[in-house]
């Protein structure tokens, strides 16, 4: 395959002829349940993207003495993202879904793997902080306070108070609930492998939405609408849902759904340091894999409570 990759042109047309099989390939893998349809999805928007840039770029020669070859063209793919003020996450985002695509060309023709040391971009230097802020105490006591049905109280406390993400609510079903937890599949996850613990203001938030539900299996989170009502309620939805309520309660500035998760993830980092906890009681119930990650919310909380600029003095 690297003989046959001599131009962008050429790379472009390699993923046309191919694109069709290897998208039925990734619904095949989905499912299977060896990748969630989110990942699914996410890979074809990064083929996409290398795709329509080749046939954008197919004149483009890549500096040095070698011929192109598909590393050189993936490798100047990114540095185009890059040149156009993309980050780091986005473009490795992207690169996975490329790498994919290669990694299966590699093994249904037999071929070896030209992009194989092609590395990620690097977020070196990069902002480590939130692109969403946190709720205040104040904003989410505001927003709890908010007159709302049964379904719309217990999605936001479930996130308030457990830092569910809004993925794993729309995939949640009714069975996952047992024993004071609600058992979920993680972000990027194939199947459930974790839990939550529901403490006292999510489970009865939950337990009075539940009486209204029924019993019926499926969905934990349901749709009203005339259209789907009773079918699992979609993320558009959950999210125009909570936005809905952050007006009402006039809750402004660069917050999302996301920021009821930072905000949970927030005050339990406070309440770890103030009663001696573990970071990792934290890591547990934030379900985050890496310190680094989770420094993120612990860097957010320092400088909001304890900024060193308070500790200066002349």
């Amino acid at each position: 395959m690297a003989d046959e990759i001599q131009s962008i042109n050429q790379a472009a047309l390699l993923v046309a002829k191919n694109i069709q099989q290897w998208h039925a390939w990734l619904d095949r893998r989905a499912d299977a349940g060896e990748i969630s349809r989110t990942t699914a999805v996410a890979y074809k928007r990064g083929i996409s993207k290398f795709q329509k840039w080749g046939e954008q770029a197919h004149t483009l020669t890549i500096p040095g003495n070698r011929p192109e070859t598909a590393a050189d063209i993936v490798r100047a793919w990114k540095a185009s993202l890059s040149d156009a003020d993309y980050k780091a996450r986005s473009i490795n985002a992207w690169l996975a879904g490329v790498k994919a695509f290669y990694a299966w060309y590699s093994e249904t023709y037999s071929v070896p793997n030209p992009i194989q040391s092609v590395k990620g971009a690097s977020r070196k230097g990069q902002t480590r902080t939130h692109v969403r802020e946190a709720l205040t105490d104040d904003e989410v006591n505001r927003l709890l306070a908010l007159d709302m049905p049964a379904r719309d109280k217990a999605l936001i406390s479930l996130m308030v108070y457990a830092a569910i993400r809004t993925v794993e609510a729309h995939r949640a079903n009714l069975s996952d609930v047992r024993n004071h937890r609600l058992y979920i599949q993680g972000k990027g996850h194939v199947g459930i492998d974790d839990y939550v613990v529901l403490n006292s203001r999510a489970e009865t938030a939950l337990n009075v939405w539940l009486l209204e539900r029924g019993e019926k299996p499926g969905a934990l989170f349901t749709s009203n609408s005339n259209k789907s009502k009773g079918e699992r309620l979609s993320l558009p939805s959950m999210r125009q849902i909570i936005k809905g309520y952050f007006r009402q309660a006039g809750i402004r500035g660069n917050k999302s759904t996301h920021s009821l998760r930072h905000s949970a993830i927030t005050k339990a980092a406070l309440m770890a340091a103030k009663h001696g906890k573990t970071i990792s009681s934290v890591m547990s119930m934030s379900r985050h894999k890496n310190e680094a990650t989770l420094s993120i919310y612990l860097h957010d909380l320092e400088r909001e409570t304890d900024p060193i600029e308070n500790y200066i003095e002349y």
